[in-house]
């Protein structure tokens, strides 16, 4: 049945207005053939029913991790998301939550539609999925957005994952992890001040961290990078601002050679406030002291 068949339908009725606050007509989902179940859905079953997925899906092996750590760590719900056959019994939607079910050895329930057309599959997916910033702005935090930028650095560097963008943890995880790092609120004006330099959601996070071990000192630190002010030129954070604003400026004209990724950035601030705090009257002549190679195995260095 076609959506524009739907309005014809002698099966229409009115859902009562106090369920959605306004009434609204539907109609029983049989009529589109069409079937709905609440499964329980075990790490056998779920081996069965991948082997009869499409074959031009492959899987998104960051998002199979997240899923698998979300079912170790007991945090699957019944959320609506559901698992979707076609009218023949070839799955279609929910590869990763099936084999995440099996790497994880766990049994879980969630919902099943069977009977959704195969043509119909194109036009899935087309809303935005909630990130952790929009977790937090639900649950009213200002600056929601940066805060699971900086959220994501922290968890990062607690967890010596600091040179891994893409760390496996699941986005509401992410986002109750604020409750751990209130403080982290406080930081968000010394990241944004650092905006023209660097990341804000970096700085915030690296503001963070620092002012767990010396508060003033970490204002300081970063007021003074985002403003450049009061300093000489052989200051190290005067050098390592001017190191940034150069690949900044040097990314907004396209001279793609030298621009600095965060990965890279991260460390060098970290260096920069170590080589302060084990010598506060330290002066250099250029970002060598400072510079960050990236070699692979090389430990992010400890915050002093």
């Amino acid at each position: 049945m076609s959506v524009l068949s739907i309005h014809d339908s002698a099966s229409l009725f009115t859902i009562a207005p106090e369920v959605f606050h306004t009434p609204l007509r539907a109609m029983p989902l049989s009529e589109l053939g069409i079937t709905v179940y609440l499964a329980e859905i075990t790490p056998e079953a779920a081996e069965v029913m991948l082997r009869e997925k499409n074959t031009n899906r492959t899987l998104h092996l960051p998002q199979l991790r997240k899923l698998q750590h979300t079912l170790e760590c007991n945090r699957w719900e019944i959320n609506g998301e559901t698992i979707i056959y076609d009218e023949y019994g070839r799955l279609i939607e929910g590869q990763h939550r099936l084999k995440a079910i099996v790497e994880a050895h766990q049994t879980v329930w969630t919902l099943v539609v069977h009977g959704i057309n195969r043509e119909r599959f194109k036009t899935m997916g087309q809303g935005a999925k909630r990130t952790a910033g929009d977790i937090l702005g639900i649950r009213g935090e200002k600056d929601a957005r940066m805060l699971a930028a900086a959220l994501r650095w922290v968890y990062r560097y607690d967890n010596d994952l600091m040179n891994n963008p893409h760390p496996t943890i699941t986005d509401d995880e992410l986002a109750d992890t604020i409750t751990e790092h209130k403080e982290l609120i406080e930081s968000v004006a010394f990241g944004r001040k650092c905006h023209a330099v660097a990341a804000p959601g970096m700085c915030t996070a690296l503001h963070y961290l620092c002012s767990k071990r010396n508060k003033a000192f970490a204002n300081h630190f970063f007021w003074s990078l985002g403003t450049g002010e009061n300093m000489t030129s052989d200051d190290p954070i005067m050098v390592l601002r001017e190191r940034f604003y150069k690949s900044e400026k040097n990314a907004r004209s396209n001279k793609l050679r030298v621009i600095l990724r965060d990965e890279v950035k991260a460390p060098m601030i970290a260096l920069t406030w170590n080589l302060l705090r084990k010598k506060p009257e330290a002066r250099i002549k250029n970002a060598v002291p400072i510079a960050w190679h990236g070699r692979v195995g090389q430990k992010f260095p400890k915050l002093l």
